[in-house]
């Protein structure tokens, strides 16, 4: 019966092989026991298998105590192994949307803050960020609004909508263009693997170092550096960017992590002389008191309609609203400049619907169907409205 620690691991042994060990030592250690009969439905086989079953339970419990302190733990106990490398599980943030009130009543009116309407195909929620302000008769105002639920709910453009705070029957409410959908509660899987590609990464003034640093701060989404280490201008891997200088770096980033920590960063990790690259700087004061720009390139979101043709459902639309959840995760799961697959959208599609389904041509943005679409270097892919046909 043995439990063992080695490079590779913790390892356990099979309830099984703790038997035939218990028997072996009972019987090497007392040459009158070798009559003892351990078979199965005997007593003293009886008696071997309790004791075999109580040193299982102890390994596992060994094993479990053991995973709990490294990586390999989950939940509260990953965010406790995590906190002591300066990780934070990154907690889901709220989806949100502009949307136009039209007033269609006779007086003037104002919503307040705070009001309330929903996606009447889902039911989710949201609020008015701010009040719309005195609105005439025939007037309209645009609010932006936060969804009262955080996580990844859906907005692309033109909801349906409707009022859940009483009292506003007279204005009609809209939204033209998508918005910006929220990110679900960072799970454990996502959560170890941003953990242990950052550790891997630590050392100073490399590529590695810096995505490690950036990727490390608090609300940060996505993180990318690129160098570009000849003469000439522009990389061509991993992604193209036309214009990056000779000799210089950007760093990517995309989340709502702070300016000054991004910049503060990317100044602790860059190498002495090489330029870093970006249409965004701010300042940072080093260590000898000089002020220093520091540039680089916040991503933005380049918002592409889709339009989804599904084979086999004979007109059966009840499952759009799931399989644009699904083509939401799957496009929150890409980076900056990353291409979009029409083969994964339809993949993610097909996953949520039934087995008559046998088939989802996917256009985006009118490239024509299965066509995939690389969005620029600087920019990530929302859906800015789905067209389908069932």
């Amino acid at each position: 019966m043995a439990i063992s620690l080695t490079a590779a691991g913790l390892t356990t042994e099979t309830q099984t092989a703790i038997r035939a060990a218990l028997v072996a030592s009972i019987r090497a250690n007392d040459s009158t026991l070798e009559g003892l009969q351990f078979s199965p439905g005997t007593f003293d086989g009886a008696l071997a298998d309790v004791w075999a079953e109580r040193e299982s339970a102890i390994q596992e419990a060994i094993a479990a105590l053991y995973a709990a302190q490294g990586v390999d733990a989950e939940g509260a106990a990953l965010d406790r192994v995590a906190s002591t490398f300066g990780f934070a599980r990154r907690s889901a943030t709220r989806s949100t949307v502009t949307v136009t009130l039209t007033n269609n009543g006779a007086g003037a009116i104002t919503v307040p803050a705070g009001t309330q309407f929903e996606r009447t195909s889902t039911g989710d929620v949201f609020a008015l960020d701010a009040s719309s302000g005195s609105i005439a008769p025939a007037g309209t105002a645009n609010v932006a609004c936060t969804a009262v639920v955080a996580g990844a709910t859906p907005v692309p453009a033109t909801m349906t909508l409707a009022w859940v705070t009483a009292g506003y029957a007279n204005v009609a409410i809209s939204n033209a263009s998508a918005g910006v959908q929220g990110l679900d509660d960072e799970t454990d899987a996502a959560f170890r693997a941003r953990v242990l590609l950052s550790r891997a990464a630590l050392g100073g003034s490399t590529v590695d170092a810096l995505y490690s640093a950036l990727i490390a701060l608090d609300g940060m989404t996505a993180a990318r550096v690129v160098e570009n280490t000849t003469i000439a201008t522009g990389v061509s891997s991993p992604i193209v960017i036309s214009t990056l200088p000779p000799k210089s770096f950007v760093a990517l980033v995309y989340g709502t992590a702070d300016a000054d920590e991004i910049a503060q960063a990317i100044h602790d990790n860059r190498p002495a002389g090489i330029e870093a690259f970006g249409s965004t700087s701010t300042n940072v004061t080093d260590q000898q008191g000089n002020t220093v720009a520091v540039h680089y390139e916040v991503a933005t979101a380049d918002a592409q309609a889709l339009t989804l043709t599904v084979t086999g459902m004979g007109g059966d639309d009840s499952y759009e609203d799931a399989a644009e959840t699904a083509i939401g995760a799957y496009l929150a799961s890409l980076d900056p400049g990353q291409t979009v697959s029409a083969k994964r959208l339809e993949c993610a599609v097909l996953a949520i619907l039934p087995e008559s389904a046998t088939d989802v041509d996917v256009d985006i943005g009118g490239a024509g169907a299965n066509v995939d679409y690389t969005p620029a270097w600087n920019q990530y892919v929302t859906a800015s409205g789905y067209t389908w046909t069932w």
